[in-house]
């Protein structure tokens, strides 16, 4: 269905979902659990480089 990653950094390093998984909720499914995550690590900043049409996806993240 998809797959993300995170450095830790705090830089969103991958995030994709596969086309027939778009806009069920797999992609912010993902981020959260790699938020989490990486919050359990000790990252407290993020960073992510994605295109205009990802920026609803990380809004409010």
């Amino acid at each position: 269905m998809g797959f993300c990653g995170y450095a830790r950094d705090g830089h969103i390093t991958s995030l994709y979902i596969h086309p027939n998984s778009e806009g069920q909720g797999v992609g912010r499914a993902l981020l959260t659990h790699v938020l989490e995550d990486a919050r359990a690590h000790g990252v407290t900043d993020f960073y992510v480089e994605a295109s205009e049409m990802a920026f609803p996806l990380f809004d409010g993240l």
